[in-house]
């Protein structure tokens, strides 16, 4: 009698500590351990997202389908359908047709981006993920959705901005899901959109896609900044404490000053700024994308006292010959001081990394009337106001809280 008893304990406790249906944590795959991926793998696993292969493999850098990429998907988000969906005809009699018609149905897919069918055994692109996954935060959460409209002209903290390999309408897509820390991209900064997955890859992409959605878009800084930046052409209300203060009733924002003429002290150069990109200590979405070892070195020394900023100008020649030592003497201290241009050999380079000035030609220098446009660098304190005049007399001064 007191056998059976304790082994109807035994069950009861077994019912506490593990969810219905599950008696056990899953036995991890035989070729996980010591992966970078075990730990989500292995969550993902026991939380029936994933299987593995008969032989008890789940070969986590083998290059991984869309269906079972959208099988993953479908299993970890918490949305349900309103209807049925009864997209792609040669989903029929695949074992991935209802968790695929399931994410076509809540959105995540979009069955005009497949006309000639799902295709659900092709490899998977980066940015097919990174699409379905943006496309569900966007249901799941309607702030989610004005960011992707929000960020259509975003600024993306990659070399491939500049570089190629990135296609205009991918843009908010990619930017939702590394303003969210979804998808960071590889070490070098690059997204790569058009190249295949993996199995681990994935796995972790969907188990930090699953802590984000139906969250609060407001709640993601580095999201923050780049619909700022795409929006308004800054990151100022983003990362500093800073505020506009204009001497007219006609301005009250950065749009004030952008894209008008700044003529230097002597008259050699006019600039006009687009982009007005600011950096503290404390950080910003693009940190490492301007900044190299040594900028970095640099600002951590001013403990906090300093910030770069980093311009985007065209500057135009007054003279018949700009070389980089004139154009220097033209502006000195706050907002446009010159600190990027360079000479190396022949020719000008910008100290923003990941994008190069083009030679201006075989001499080092611009000729009069001649436009470029190119990335800069300055510096400002953090703690005191700066000062911007444009040609026609508009003054914007940025003030912190404590000259308010």
């Amino acid at each position: 009698m007191k056998k059976y008893l304790w082994m109807a304990v035994i069950i009861g406790l077994s019912v506490i500590f593990w969810p219905q249906g599950q008696t056990q944590a899953a036995a991890a795959f035989k070729d996980v351990q010591g992966h970078w991926a075990d730990k989500d793998i292995q969550t993902a696993l026991d939380r029936g997202f994933v299987a593995g292969y008969p032989d008890g493999t789940f070969k986590p850098n083998g290059t991984i389908t869309r269906a079972e990429a959208a099988g993953m998907l479908s299993r970890i988000t918490k949305l349900t359908p309103a209807a049925e969906s009864r997209a792609f005809a040669d989903l029929e009699g695949h074992w991935s047709r209802d968790q695929v018609r399931k994410l076509v149905a809540l959105g995540f897919i979009d069955a005009k981006d497949y006309p000639d069918g799902f295709g659900p055994d092709q490899a998977v692109t980066r940015f097919e993920i990174m699409k379905w996954i943006a496309s569900g935060l966007a249901k799941s959460e309607p702030d989610f959705a004005q960011a992707l409209i929000d960020t259509r002209e975003a600024l993306l903290p990659t070399p491939e901005t500049y570089g190629g390999g990135i296609a205009k309408d991918q843009i908010p897509y990619i930017a939702l899901v590394r303003g969210t820390g979804i998808i960071f991209g590889f070490p070098d900064g690059t997204f790569r959109p058009a190249t295949t997955t993996t199995r681990a890859e994935v796995v972790a992409t969907l188990l930090r896609y699953e802590k984000v959605e139906g969250t609060e878009a407001q709640g993601y800084k580095a999201l923050n900044e780049l619909r700022e930046v795409a929006l308004t052409g800054t990151n100022l209300f983003s990362v500093t404490d800073f505020r506009y203060k204009y001497f007219d009733e006609n301005h009250t924002n950065f749009q004030g000053i952008q894209g008008k003429p700044i003529t230097g002290r002597t008259g050699l150069v006019t600039i006009r700024i687009h982009k007005m990109i600011f950096i503290p200590m404390n950080g910003s979405v693009y940190y490492d994308w301007f900044l190299d070892a040594n900028a970095k070195e640099a600002l951590e020394r001013t403990n906090g006292s300093a910030m770069y900023v980093i311009e985007e100008i065209t500057f135009t020649s007054n003279t018949e010959q700009l070389d980089p030592d004139s154009y220097r003497k033209e502006y000195s201290g706050g907002l446009v001081a010159n600190y990027g241009f360079r000479s190396e050999g022949k020719g000008y380079t910008s100290s923003v990394k990941f994008y190069n000035a083009r030679a201006m030609d075989n001499e080092g220098y611009i000729r009069k009337n001649e436009s470029v446009r190119v990335w800069f660098s300055s510096g400002i304190p953090s703690d005191r106001s700066s000062l911007l005049v444009t040609d026609d007399g508009t003054t914007m001064l940025l003030v912190t809280k404590a000259d308010e």
